[in-house]
């Protein structure tokens, strides 16, 4: 496998691993079920492959894996929701999201959204 390859391969991969854990955390809060490490690792693993699946070369009418039509629709997730979404899944008290975390996250995203779209000559994001 070629380095090129590889980049093209990794972001398919983060959005399988990522919807995974969200349908896994779905299901545990519908269905009220409380999984160990091992079988959500599984579940997830499992979850993964299948939206990795190459479908086209079995005569399905779409040429790409599922994840690839997801990453499509969503776009790539930033590095501060993907370490989001896995420390929140993660289960340990240290990575629990406190009650005024999403408050927080959201009152920063409204500021710095019109940066984002150039609104203004103040560029912050510039600084890193």
């Amino acid at each position: 496998m070629t380095l090129s390859t590889l980049i093209h391969q990794l972001p398919l991969i983060e959005i399988s691993l990522i919807t995974s854990i969200i349908f896994l955390h779905l299901i545990r809060a519908t269905l009220n079920i409380g999984y160990g490490l091992i079988p959500g690792l599984l579940l997830v693993s499992i979850g993964s492959l299948v939206l990795l699946a190459p479908f086209g070369a079995i005569g399905a009418p779409w040429s790409l894996p599922f994840a690839a039509y997801i990453r499509g629709v969503t776009g790539d997730l930033s590095i501060l929701s993907l370490m989001l979404i896995i420390c929140t899944w993660s289960g340990l008290n240290a990575f629990r999201i406190a009650s005024i975390t999403p408050i927080l996250i959201a009152v920063v995203a409204i500021l710095f959204y019109p940066f984002a779209l150039g609104f203004t000559m103040f560029d912050p994001y510039a600084w890193g």
